[in-house]
């Protein structure tokens, strides 16, 4: 992530920069595992949530990136833009299918 990227640059090194480097890491376990959880639990509820949380978590990232880089800011924004759209159409198709009820 460029945005993780932008960080490191303005506040190399620092217990801060550490601790929000881990908030990205979590971030992305957090999209990498969207996919392949719900395809082998075989539920869109369980990546509705995965999404949501995702979003979320996101979100709090952006906060806290605030004061210190607004860039990182600005290059998260593409996410916390798909990732509530993504998350409600895998809410929607909940109701398309009839055993992920």
């Amino acid at each position: 992530m460029y945005s993780a990227y932008q960080l490191w640059i303005k506040q190399p090194g620092t217990t801060e920069t550490w601790l929000l480097m881990a908030g990205y890491l979590l971030l992305e376990i957090l999209i990498m595992a969207y996919t392949p959880i719900m395809c082998k639990l075989r539920s869109l509820q369980v990546g509705t949530i995965i999404g949501a949380t995702g979003f979320f978590w996101g979100l709090i990232l952006a906060v806290l990136l605030w004061p210190i880089s607004q860039e990182s800011v600005f290059l998260l924004l593409p996410y916390l833009l798909w990732s509530p759209i993504g998350t409600y159409v895998t809410w929607e198709m909940i109701s398309l299918n009839p055993l992920d009820k």
